[in-house]
């Protein structure tokens, strides 16, 4: 490109090698750019230019350096630099240069043209765009359809994709019909090979996994892979502390103790719709943290039980991270913990917790006289 005009370089006429000398020639994206340049220069079309061609000539610059700006440097170059994309706007850098190609039209006589481009005019190849990328491999925690938090409530289910024996992403599909699908591969446990994602760009609350989401005109086939279906890929078991440390939206499995329970349950309107909800504090040998139970999962956690958490998340309040379930939320009793740490300052929701120091106990002894 050059002055941010997108163009493809045509023919090179270097009169000395080693330094920026001679003519560029480019035809632009569009005809009506360079028209001025053209014509100023229209001497220099000979037989073998074509007439939609544009010279781009060497440019020298000075400016001054240094602490007292007494020193001159002189730099001359051609305006041009590589492109890989271009928007309606303007062209943008590559980031992996590779060889140039010249065109085929035979040069004028006595011109030289070199099989790449000096260092100051790279061309880089456009790679694959986004629309090109695939995922293989299995299926977990497939969500039911959903409704997104915008005014359109667009409907939308998301699932983690294992593609390797190890590594997972996170996939997202905002056209429903393609849930069948992906639930048959879900429940049989077979992969499948999903083209045409987009990968996302990262955010605050997704640094630590890939996204992608699953365009409308994606195929999803039976594939074969070389790694076997492994269902610990979409745990992330968090300890509690790991889950104050941790990002929020996060989704987590956590082995905790419920330590404190309200008895009361809390009525919410949330989209039109009247919830239940309750708090809870649970606890593990780390910390201690807030737990928002809703709905049906209200009555599946009794105090001083332990329990195991598949898929609460992770949310924050006033700066204070808390746990919350949702509808992919599951409740299972586990064996007792008995090293919680209760030393927590920071649960300050609709819990009422009464702190204070032992300073006396009463000890009875009731003695029990049967008579006959």
């Amino acid at each position: 490109m050059t002055t941010s005009a997108g163009n493809v370089i045509k023919l090179i006429q270097v009169q000395q090698t080693g330094t920026p000398s001679g003519v560029i020639w480019v035809q632009f994206d569009h005809p009506d750019v360079g028209q001025k340049t053209r014509q100023d220069n229209r001497q220099l079309y000979i037989n073998g230019i074509q007439p939609t061609w544009t010279p781009i000539k060497p440019i020298t610059t000075q400016f001054a350096v240094g602490r007292t700006r007494s020193g001159q440097v002189v730099r001359k170059q051609f305006p041009l630099r590589p492109a890989a994309a271009k928007t309606i706007h303007r062209s943008q850098e590559p980031t992996t240069p590779s060889q140039a190609q010249v065109a085929a039209t035979p040069p004028p006589s006595g011109a030289k043209v070199p099989t790449t481009l000096p260092s100051t005019a790279q061309v880089s190849s456009v790679g694959p765009t986004s629309q090109d990328l695939e995922l293989q491999g299995f299926i977990h925690t497939l969500s039911p359809i959903k409704k997104a938090n915008n005014k359109s409530k667009t409907p939308y289910f998301d699932c983690l994709a294992q593609t390797s024996n190890a590594s997972k992403v996170r996939a997202v599909c905002y056209e429903t019909k393609k849930r069948t699908t992906m639930h048959q591969a879900y429940s049989s446990k077979t992969p499948v090979k999903i083209s045409g994602v987009k990968r996302l760009p990262s955010t605050s609350f997704s640094d630590s996994l890939e996204e992608y989401k699953i365009a409308k005109m994606a195929k999803i086939t039976p594939t074969m892979t070389e790694f076997d279906y492994n269902p610990d890929v979409a745990s992330s078991i968090y300890s509690v502390q790991q889950a104050l440390d941790g990002d929020v939206y996060k989704t987590i499995d956590m082995t905790a103790k419920v330590v404190n329970k309200e008895n009361n349950k809390q009525p919410i309107v949330s989209k039109g719709k009247q919830l239940m909800k309750t708090e809870c504090v649970i606890a593990d040998h780390t910390n201690t943290i807030a737990l928002t139970l809703w709905e049906d999962l209200i009555d599946a956690v009794d105090c001083g039980k332990t329990y195991k958490f598949k898929n609460v998340k992770i949310r924050s309040f006033n700066d204070i991270k808390y746990l919350t379930t949702n509808e992919g939320t599951t409740i299972h009793q586990d064996q007792d913990i008995h090293d919680i740490n209760m030393d927590c300052e920071d649960i300050s929701l609709s819990l009422n917790i009464s702190e204070g120091k032992c300073i006396s106990a009463k000890h009875e002894k009731r003695i029990i006289l049967h008579c006959l």
